[in-house]
């Protein structure tokens, strides 16, 4: 996993390669706070396209699934933002993230990528841990056992304060 700082909307806004930003979603419909929110506003097709998705199906049957947006038209570099659909709730003091969803959620969105040579896979750093409550050594060690599953490498940006 390579650890930098930044902001992952930026790094993959710049993108040169083929781009995949991952971020956590409720199954609630709501992109209320931290990158999520940040997303909705900069993304508004990906919100339109969680929400269409949320609406299509019963809240508790998304956990573990994934929605994701191809971003602009360039057929050279696809620009991927997806979100895992990790957390059933979402609020304030306890953990909302559950981890074998989220696990599972990151694989389908791995499994669904276009098979090219080079693809950059961008995770926020502390995914699903703010309002999700996650414990982000738990959720490192999981993103640390997917690289070994499917050979790739996570981008994991930590936002600058």
């Amino acid at each position: 996993m390579i650890h930098i700082k930044g902001d992952a909307l930026k790094l993959f806004k710049e993108s040169i390669t083929h781009t995949a930003l991952i971020h956590q979603v409720n199954c609630q419909g709501v992109m209320g706070s931290g990158i999520a929110k940040q997303i909705k506003e900069h993304y508004p097709t990906h919100f339109k396209d969680y929400i269409d998705y949320c609406e299509m199906a019963e809240a508790s049957a998304l956990l573990g699934d994934c929605i994701w947006t191809p971003i602009g038209n360039d057929p050279f570099m696809l620009q991927i933002v997806a979100g895992a659909f990790a957390q059933y709730q979402f609020g304030h003091n306890h953990r909302h993230t559950n981890y074998a969803a989220l696990t599972k959620s990151i694989c389908a969105i791995i499994d669904q990528l276009p098979p090219v040579d080079e693809f950059s896979l961008i995770i926020p750093k502390y995914l699903g841990c703010g309002l999700g409550g996650g414990d982000w050594s738990i959720i490192k060690q999981i993103l640390l056992d997917v690289e070994k599953m499917y050979d790739i490498e996570f981008t994991c940006v930590e936002c600058e304060s």
